[in-house]
C-alpha cells in the first residue's frame, strides 16, 4: 500500500507498506474467525523533526458478526518506539451502497499513548478498486518533550483523509 500526504510547504510525507494476513475459522456456525496479520511499512517524513523510519507490526483479531476486538504490537525502528494497541471495530453495509466502519483504539508506546475514534466509509468498484474516506478524533500524550516521533501533539483534534486502494 502507499499513502502520499501532500502539504502546502512542499514537504510531502509518504508511507509505503506491505501486509499479509491469514484467517482461521474458529466456528462456522457462530461465524467466528481468528485473523492474524503482519505488516512492514516505511515512513518518508519529509521533514527534519521526524526521521524516515521503518515500522513493523503483528496483530490478531476475532472477527464475528457483532463487534471485532483486536490487539497488535508494533515497533518503530529508527525512532525506537515499542508499543501495543487494542481496539474494537464493526463493518456496516449501508443499503448495499457502501460500507461504514466505526472503530475505537487505544495504544501505549515507549514515549507516548493515544486514543483514536474513527469512522470510515468505503465502496468497492470493479471487484478490487476501493474508494474510501475516513474521519478521526485523536488524542495523544507525549511523555518526553521534543520527541522525534511526531511533528506535534494531537490534543482532541479531528483529522480526515481519503483516497483509493486496491483490494486483493
Amino acid at each position: 500500500n502507499g499513502t502520499v500526504l501532500p502539504t502546502s510547504k512542499g514537504l510531502n510525507q509518504s508511507i509505503w507498506g506491505l501486509g499479509l494476513g491469514k484467517a482461521f475459522t474458529v466456528s462456522e456456525q457462530d461465524k467466528l474467525t481468528l485473523r492474524a496479520t503482519g505488516n512492514v511499512s516505511r515512513l518518508l517524513s519529509g521533514n527534519s523533526i521526524v526521521p524516515n523510519t521503518t515500522f513493523a507490526d503483528v496483530g490478531v483479531a476475532l472477527e464475528n458478526p457483532y463487534v471485532t476486538p483486536y490487539v497488535k504490537a508494533a515497533y518503530g525502528v529508527e525512532i525506537d518506539q515499542l508499543g501495543v494497541a487494542a481496539g474494537l471495530k464493526r463493518d456496516f453495509n449501508i443499503f448495499g451502497l457502501f460500507t461504514a466502519t466505526p472503530s475505537f483504539e487505544y495504544g501505549c508506546f515507549t514515549d507516548y499513548s493515544y486514543y483514536l475514534g474513527k469512522i470510515g466509509v468505503s465502496r468497492v468498484l470493479f471487484g478490487h478498486l476501493e474508494v474510501f474516506g475516513e474521519g478521526s478524533f485523536v488524542h495523544n500524550s507525549f511523555d518526553v518533550p521534543g520527541g522525534n516521533f511526531a511533528i506535534r501533539q494531537l490534543d482532541n483534534e479531528f483529522i480526515g483523509g481519503g483516497g483509493i486502494r486496491w483490494r486483493f
